[in-house]
């Protein structure tokens, strides 16, 4: 077979298989939700008879809410509850019209659905996790989450969050979850409430912590191994886009998810809508840098107009949608954005596949990961957006982190021969 056809044919299953992997996780969370832990809610009641949360069960509340525009209805005590519609969760309001008129982003809107049969004995609590905006929850009217706020009337920018455990009356056959959300510019109940017992709710939440700060600290001691073979090798060059990649993959740990909460008080406490934002731009970072680095490595032959292109492509995708401040917060929009970078990555694709094809050292575990990495970029964005259950926040981090941990080993590998080579 000549080169070409073996390139092509390699290339061709890698986007298929890559494609594919970026379907099979939402397709699941939608058309089996049980699988991830979800229950469908429709016309805003759900069973959920068939988990003990005494056992630690834990159920993410997807599906149709009812959604009341610019009412807090618990805590403007508000007792005729007649829904202005019913939206998915989750979900952005800005895809929804009242009276004909479509929603912006920004306002306050509340959001209720009936629970039935919680079988426990033990505190539960409603979470919020990955919301741009701030939400306060409450069963059966009674305060039992806030994503930014101790206590939850006293609300404030930070990611803070704040879990007030109740037990529930096992004698009342449903229970009222209200979701109030205020957000100065993004657009809803974005992210999925889960109910759980309390005990679960808290070792999940310090495990994560725990688990990303770990990430952080080999990331960083990577960070500095980099900068040692640059010493080493004499040439900052080769290290550059890794000590790069590292810096940002440590700063969209900090201000993503359970980071922020720990880490807030470095940013100046900055609005954590904002911060969002930022975890966007620092994805496209993370890519050129992923990028830059493959070309140097694996001596690819791409032209500086074309690296040009595509790092200016990167970086307006990236900064752009901040001109048009409307649009960043809206999950749709910013999914047709990303859509840009996926094309920059079937090209990667292409030209990795032709550096497997001229069995370029490095060059097939190098086509692996960044296939891995392209999907988990894919998912976690879904995952940002609100298209996908909230189990996944880790799959990036972790499929980044393989990366960084193969350049390094790659460049460890490559010194150390060069030195073999020095001392024959």
């Amino acid at each position: 077979m000549s080169l070409n056809f073996k390139r092509n044919t390699i290339f061709v299953i890698t986007v298929m298989l890559t494609v594919l992997a970026c379907i099979i996780l939402p397709l699941i969370s939608y058309i089996n939700p049980a699988l991830l832990d979800n229950i469908k809610i429709v016309s805003a009641r759900a069973d959920v008879s068939d988990y003990n949360f005494s056992d630690g069960d834990r159920v993410s509340l997807a599906g149709e809410w009812e959604f009341y525009w610019n009412k807090h209805i618990v805590s403007d005590n508000i007792t005729e509850k007649n829904p202005d519609l019913f939206v998915s969760v989750p979900s952005s309001w800005t895809g929804y019209e009242i009276g004909g008129k479509k929603l912006s982003n920004g306002g306050i809107a509340s959001y209720r659905v009936l629970v039935r049969d919680i079988d426990t004995t033990y505190p539960v609590v409603v979470s919020v996790f990955n919301m741009p905006g701030e939400c306060n929850v409450f069963l059966d009217g009674e305060f039992v989450f806030s994503n930014r706020s101790v206590p939850y009337n006293n609300a404030k920018s930070i990611a803070e969050p704040y879990a007030n455990p109740v037990v529930v009356d096992s004698s009342e056959k449903y229970h009222e979850i209200v979701v109030e959300v205020e957000c100065d510019f993004s657009s809803g109940l974005t992210a999925i409430p889960v109910l759980s017992d309390y005990n679960g709710y808290l070792n999940d939440f310090m495990s994560s912590i725990a688990l990303r700060f770990i990430l952080i600290g080999i990331v960083a001691f990577f960070a500095i191994g980099a900068l040692a073979i640059a010493i080493m090798r004499k040439d900052i060059s080769d290290q550059l886009w890794l000590f790069l990649l590292c810096v940002i993959f440590i700063f969209r740990m900090l201000i993503s998810n359970e980071g922020y909460t720990i880490s807030h008080s470095l940013f100046g406490d900055i609005n954590y809508e904002i911060m969002t934002s930022l975890i966007f731009v620092s994805t496209y970072i993370i890519k050129l840098c992923m990028l830059m680095h493959l070309v140097n490595v694996l001596g690819l032959k791409i032209s500086h107009i074309t690296l040009s292109f595509i790092a200016l492509g990167f970086l307006v995708c990236a900064f752009v949608p901040y001109f048009t401040y409307d649009y960043i917060y809206m999950a749709k929009a910013y999914m047709w954005i990303q859509s840009v970078a996926y094309l920059f990555d079937i090209y990667m694709l292409y030209k990795l596949s032709g550096a497997v094809v001229k069995k370029k050292k490095f060059a097939v575990p190098y086509l692996v990961f960044y296939c891995i990495n392209a999907v988990s970029i894919v998912i976690d964005n879904l995952y940002l957006c609100g298209y996908i259950s909230n189990t996944v926040s880790f799959v990036m981090p972790f499929a980044c982190f393989l990366f960084i941990a193969l350049m390094l080993v790659v460049h460890i590998s490559d010194t150390l021969n060069d030195y073999k080579k020095a001392e024959k």
